[in-house]
């Protein structure tokens, strides 16, 4: 007689003879994923060596343990196979009578003989049942002998409440992961966790051995390795639910908490916290207890939201190294090239020249040195929109101008500064409705070699006279702008506030989508980072600085650390090739109009969409011409 297999959608049970001293039971995932062995090779199985073989396997396994030692079975016949019902019924599987289950109970029941090699074990696969239930295990009560089942007491399992608070990471004491991490596409197998950190991606098999997270899987590569693309999936779904139910279940948990990054993180900690750690949407945070416990959950949840909206602590500032400075310890350099155009930018490196010193150069070191790259150019950091529960920088703004009062005009055809200062501030536009405002007296400046102004010197000298003035103090936001920008200060606020800026943050706004992202017309940054600024931009006058302030400053602030966000919607710049009319409805500033009558036609477009006075906020005009495109040669601009 053979003997029968019994199987479902997670377990197969596999019986083997009592003679050869074995009891095996395997668990496997259909398409051959996983397979874990359950019960070790004993003489004479029984409930107590079971149940200390199961301790090294899954938790699903342990859950329907758990239950089979407190079922109260009888001590003999079928009555100890209803000791292991719910282990069958946790599992979907179809549950052996008696006769059913041979080599369950080593020596106490009977067994079937060894099938010969010629005659395979017969295996019967059931329909897949639903995922199972997730049970939660009593603390363990060994039996050291089968009539100790019965005396085992019968306690009924109720799940803890939890309460969820979204967008906050509260403090966690010893936290345990849940899950496995999630592979990194390409470099990592992603056969144990099963899930990719792209959320693009899905975790395919590739052989024996080897599974890789890909966007799509063909069954040859391009290398024409083969692929079985089986798609694999976490045995638990990665989400905030499944995260706060293992909680719920699970004896002695206190916290959950779920980070949807990286395809989804669960922490389990056994210990009530209310403070708050960080905030972003990607979090979710449960405690739970017993529903006993509510009225004293419902104050601990309040306290979490007292902290609310949560200021994150500043991110550390990275030291890097300019040439000539030794780059041993920051292992970066500060140092860029780039050509003429600013379209091919290149960072220095970090080589080893010596045990005593390491430096940051442009291109290959010297044969002399002992050539060794320790590291590159600095990471420019990236400020994502704060979360729905992060505090929010204000939209206070400081806003000034520099005018050479005393300067002819540029070109015969052009206003010169100070009729446009004057136009701004007799209509009382631009700067003037900033909640602060100054203007500052400066200076000419030489041409450089490329046509534009180096005014590096004359506008470190700028900065050095607003940080000594101080109004920028009281302000969130401090900006900077050329006189021949028509500016809205409105607007700014607007998009200051959809870019959801996290307060306190060292940033400043990346303007335009034009050679290196920041033109001088509008120079718009935080108030921390200003404070930082002030403090440290002398570090960046190296030697010879000819060029642009617009081009050094940003520099100089991605060198010390500041950090940036992009709004390239800022600016509408004619430097750019961007000369279309001021209509667009969102644009904070356009630049540049050198005229007063072509700076006053851009302000009526923008607000009143023409260029004559044709509503309430319309600047007068003397006349109106319509708009063209304009020639190819800059200076011949209106």
């Amino acid at each position: 007689m053979e003997a029968p297999a019994y199987s479902s959608n997670a377990i197969l049970y596999d019986h083997v003879p009592e003679e050869s001293g074995e009891y095996t039971a395997q668990r496997q995932r259909i398409g051959g994923v996983r397979r874990r062995q359950v019960c070790a090779s004993m003489a004479v199985v029984t409930l107590t060596g079971c149940i200390s073989a199961s301790m090294h396997f899954g938790d699903s396994f342990r859950r329907g343990l758990g239950q089979a030692q407190v079922a109260g079975a009888r001590e003999s016949g079928n009555g100890v196979m209803q000791a292991w019902s719910p282990f069958y019924t946790t599992f979907g599987a179809t549950q052996p009578t008696l006769s059913q289950a041979p080599g369950l109970l080593g020596a106490a029941l009977p067994v079937a003989p060894t099938p010969q090699p010629s005659a395979p074990l017969p295996m019967t696969v059931l329909p897949e049942a639903p995922a199972p239930p997730i049970v939660q295990m009593a603390p363990l009560q060994v039996a050291t002998s089968v009539s100790d089942v019965t005396h085992m007491p019968v306690e009924p399992l109720r799940p803890k409440k939890c309460w969820r608070i979204d967008g906050v990471k509260l403090a966690e004491t010893e936290p345990r992961s849940l899950w496995k991490a999630c592979a990194a596409k390409w470099a990592e197998d992603c056969s144990a966790s099963a899930c990719c950190q792209d959320p693009d991606m899905k975790c395919y098999n590739k052989g024996l051995g080897w599974s890789a997270c890909k966007a799509e899987c063909s069954y040859k590569d391009d290398l024409n390795e083969t692929w079985t693309c089986t798609e694999l999936a976490p045995e638990e779904p990665h989400t905030a639910e499944a995260c706060a139910q293992r909680c719920a279940h699970e004896a002695g948990c206190a916290i959950a908490i779920f980070d949807s990054n990286s395809g989804g993180s669960c922490t389990l900690s056994s210990e009530f916290h209310h403070e708050v750690v960080w905030a972003a949407d990607n979090f979710k945070s449960h405690i739970c207890a017993d529903e006993t416990k509510e009225t004293e959950m419902t104050q601990v949840v309040k306290k979490v939201h007292d902290q609310l909206p949560f200021t994150n602590p500043s991110m550390e500032v990275q030291l890097c190294s300019w040439a000539g400075e030794d780059c041993s310890t920051t292992l970066c350099c500060n140092d860029v090239s780039c050509d003429a155009n600013f379209t091919n930018c290149e960072s220095y490196t970090c080589y080893r020249k010596s045990p005593y010193f390491s430096g940051c150069r442009l291109g290959k070191p010297p044969k002399s040195w002992n050539g060794t790259v320790l590291g590159g150019g600095r990471t420019r950091r990236s400020i994502n929109r704060a979360g729905s529960q992060v505090a929010l920088q204000g939209t206070s703004l400081y806003c000034f101008s520099v005018v050479n009062w005393d300067a002819p005009a540029p070109q015969p055809y052009w206003s010169t500064e100070r009729e446009l200062a004057d136009n701004i501030k007799n209509n009382g536009v631009g700067i003037m409705q900033c909640d602060d405002h100054d203007w500052f007296d400066g200076s000419p400046t030489a041409k450089a070699e490329w046509g534009s102004f180096s005014n590096i010197d004359a506008f470190q000298h700028i900065w050095k006279m607003v940080g000594k003035k101080g109004t920028w103090k009281k302000h969130d936001f401090i900006v900077k702008v050329d006189a021949d920008a028509v500016f809205f200060p409105t607007r700014l606020k607007a998009h200051i506030e959809q870019l959801r800026v996290p307060r306190g943050s060292r940033v400043y706004f990346e303007n335009i989508g034009y050679r290196f992202n920041f033109m001088g017309a509008l120079e718009v940054l935080s108030n921390a980072a200003l404070d930082l600024y002030l403090a440290r931009s002398q570090e960046c006058i190296r030697g010879k600085h000819e060029g642009g302030e617009d081009f050094f400053m940003k520099g100089c602030m991605d060198a010390l650390g500041i950090d940036h966000m992009a709004d390239h919607m800022l600016l509408h710049d004619r430097y750019a090739s961007q000369d279309d009319p001021c209509t667009d409805g969102w644009t904070v500033a356009y630049h540049f109009h050198k005229k007063v009558i072509s700076w006053n036609w851009c302000y009526n477009e923008a607000v009143c969409g023409t260029r004559d006075a044709s509503c309430q906020k319309g600047l007068e005009v003397k006349y109106v011409m319509p708009w063209t495109p304009a020639p190819t040669t800059t200076t011949t601009l209106q």
